[in-house]
């Protein structure tokens, strides 16, 4: 299995959705046979005044003939799976073209690669793109892992097949983190109706987006699952003083704010309300006890 760089044009004459299917010609057969199973990543090349960006990635199912085209195939994306980066990510930037493969030897870009639809990407390049096209959900054990296995001396210039697994795993690590985390917040918030639990406010940018968090009562790295019942819709304030232990919330769903901090009193001020004033309709999908408790007990600074 591999990684891949599939090139997707508004224009494009092919029967694209990059949500759900990918059509190319046989030539690029060989290739895609190798994503199956895997992630790729979107670009969409420069068309009028657009720079070229990696918009999004998803993950290849399986790969079928088009019946309606001859000589032309279809592979099929998971369900669920594509999703659009936060940060569109450069095709070149500070000099340096973020796919090396498609570099010569003094740097320049080989014209001739780079006009291929279909390609594959390293595991670095890979993982790189995808920390830089999601800012916030890059973990960090993930850059831990990174630096343990290049002092382990995985980053030779012949690398064994072994040494490529643990690359390709770590990608594949990377990548679902990202789809789990951008799961999770979408549920949660469909379920909070994108209003933080404190104020019952929506906050959205004059550009539209969401500025609600998704956040864990018990953290992943704690042993929390990303369960909606692990889990409360905030404002990045609330969020900030929650994750560090500023901020609680008892039994009977009240705040209670950490006395030994003297700029809390301001956000608790900010904040307002003394419970929780908005929470699902349907109360399977409040917060658990449990998580609010373990929270109490092991976060909480008061």
């Amino acid at each position: 299995m591999a990684n891949g760089v599939l090139v997707y044009r508004e224009d494009s004459k092919y029967d694209d959705f990059p949500a759900a299917r990918y059509q190319f010609p046989k030539m690029y057969l060989k290739k895609m046979e190798a994503f199956v199973g895997n992630h790729v990543l979107y670009y969409a090349p420069r068309e009028r005044d657009r720079v070229p960006v990696y918009f999004a990635f998803a993950k290849v199912s399986d790969l079928k003939e088009d019946v309606r085209k001859e000589g032309m195939y279809i592979a099929l994306i998971e369900s669920g799976s594509y999703i659009p980066f936060d940060v569109p990510v450069p095709f070149k930037q500070d000099g340096i073209y973020k796919e090396s493969g498609l570099t010569n030897e003094d740097g320049t870009l080989n014209k001739g690669r780079a006009r291929w639809s279909v390609r594959e990407i390293n595991s670095d390049d890979f993982d790189q793109i995808l920390r830089e096209g999601f800012p916030s959900n890059w973990e960090t054990e993930n850059a831990q892992t990174f630096e343990l296995t290049k002092k382990a001396g995985f980053y030779e210039e012949k690398q064994s097949e072994f040494q490529l697994d643990v690359q390709r795993k770590r990608s594949e690590k990377t990548s679902n983190s990202i789809v789990r985390s951008h799961s999770f917040r979408n549920i949660v918030l469909a379920a909070y109706g994108n209003c933080c639990a404190i104020t019952g406010t929506q906050y959205e940018t004059p550009s539209g987006q969401i500025e609600v968090e998704a956040a864990h009562i018990r953290p992943v790295l704690e042993g929390g699952p990303d369960f909606i019942e692990n889990a409360l819709a905030l404002s990045r304030t609330a969020h900030w003083l929650f994750d560090r232990g500023m901020l609680s919330i008892d039994k009977d769903f009240k705040l209670i704010f950490a006395t030994n901090f003297s700029h809390v009193s301001q956000f608790a001020e900010q904040l307002a309300p003394s419970r929780l004033t908005f929470l699902p309709e349907n109360s399977n999908n409040w917060p658990s006890q449990r998580y609010l408790d373990w929270h109490r007990n092991k976060v909480f600074l008061g």
